[in-house]
């Protein structure tokens, strides 16, 4: 875990400041005063507020966790070795409203960017963010259609 840590921290504090401004910044914490291995995420806030991610709303967690999980693939791809080229999301801006929900949609660029990836896929049905994709593709009875 001491190993992942840091660089997981990293990619996911850049991802969220390209994506959400300097709105907030994770730490993760691996041991607790007494060296006992643990592991919780704090969410340092713009004001210098340092805040359990438990204790932040559905849509937030949803924000910060998934800077972790873009990081996470990044390192992955990284520490393969291999060309991954691809990634994919599934319907997860349902608990934000639409204005977040766009935003959030600025995330996998940013995630392309950093991690060199060409495409990303992501599934939604919100109509706001629809018109952010550079293609859409949708299935229908007897076929597929893309935009």
């Amino acid at each position: 875990i001491d190993g992942v840590c840091p660089q997981m921290q990293y990619e996911a504090n850049e991802l969220l400041s390209q994506t959400f401004g300097p709105k907030f910044s994770i730490k993760i914490k691996t041991q607790d005063d007494e060296g006992k291995e643990i592991f919780e995420i704090w969410v340092i806030r713009d004001d210098g507020d340092e805040v359990l991610l438990d204790n932040f709303s559905g849509g937030e967690k949803v924000w910060i966790l998934k800077a972790m999980r873009l990081s996470l693939t990044m390192l992955s791809k990284h520490k393969s070795g291999r060309a991954f080229e691809c990634g994919m999301a599934d319907e997860e801006d349902g608990p934000l409203d639409a204005e977040k929900a766009k935003v959030f949609v600025a995330l996998y660029r940013a995630f392309m960017q950093a991690g060199g990836f060409s495409s990303f896929f992501f599934i939604t049905h919100r109509q706001e963010c629809l018109g952010l994709a550079d293609h859409i593709i949708n299935f229908k009875k007897g076929g597929v259609e893309i935009q």
